[in-house]
């Protein structure tokens, strides 16, 4: 009785582990299963992507309606982005963006042209229009390039905020380099570049408030130095009259106007 049953925990164990184990135990050639793929980059992008429809359908994550106006709004932007940068940008994907009924200030986004800001990110810190295009700029260049590290992703029925930052949380030395990217393709589409870098000032000004965005290991300032010395070196000297706001348009007053109305 003790031998069946240990042949039955084998059997199980061998069906269970079949694509890990079948090299370790069948020697033949024609017995291994030529039709399994790995796991590639691709898939991963895709599963990805998935992941903004279960992010929506979780318990606590409530959306904000945008108005036509507003979608319109953003949607010149993301155009005007693209439009300008075709050789990076050669996807003519339709942005879908979403404002999030929270208060703490965070903003990501995912492949597929998706993008998530919080209703607190957008009321309490993005009080220029060039601030609020330089965070998009940044989430775009995620988006359309699919760049995001490869982590193992979980089947759930539902994923929080919390994890979708932690999923779409780039390592330092890729963010430092598309910091520059961010800078240029500003810059290209005539934005003012130099609002990416006071976006930057102004999370490192405010680190507790953005403790949850960039996690524990906060190296936004880090990120800050080495964007300031690629301008030093691509353009010169900064003058403090790059750094000046630069006044936002009409259409931009509106969108914040009908935020408030949340």
């Amino acid at each position: 009785m003790k031998k069946l049953l240990l042949l039955l925990q084998l059997t199980t164990l061998l069906g269970l582990g079949s694509c890990g184990f079948t090299g370790l135990f069948l020697k033949e050639k024609n017995i291994y299963l030529k039709s399994y793929k790995d796991y590639s980059s691709q898939d991963y992008i895709q599963h990805l992507g998935f992941l903004g429809e279960r992010y929506l359908k979780t318990p606590n994550v409530k959306i904000y309606k945008l108005s036509g106006r507003s979608k319109k709004y953003l949607s010149k932007i993301y155009k005007k982005i693209i439009e300008n940068n075709e050789l990076i940008f050669k996807q003519k994907e339709r942005p879908k963006i979403y404002i999030i009924k929270d208060e703490v200030p965070f903003y990501f986004s995912l492949p597929g042209a998706n993008f998530f800001f919080s209703l607190g990110l957008i009321k309490s810190y993005m009080k220029n229009e060039g601030v609020l295009i330089a965070c998009f700029a940044f989430e775009i260049l995620k988006s359309l390039r699919n760049i995001y590290p490869k982590k193992i992703l979980y089947p759930k029925g539902f994923a929080t905020t919390g994890e979708m930052l932690a999923l779409t949380r780039l390592p330092f030395g890729i963010k430092v380099n598309l910091h520059k990217w961010t800078f240029n393709i500003l810059k290209r589409s005539n934005y003012d570049p130099y609002s990416h870098l006071i976006w930057m000032q102004i999370q490192n000004k405010n680190p507790l408030d953005f403790s949850f965005q960039h996690g524990h290991n906060n190296k936004v300032i880090r990120e800050e130095y080495f964007l300031k010395n690629y301008i030093l070196k691509e353009i010169g000297p900064l003058e403090k009259k790059q750094l000046v706001e630069k006044n936002s348009s009409r259409e931009f007053y509106n969108f914040l106007e009908s935020l408030k109305k949340s």
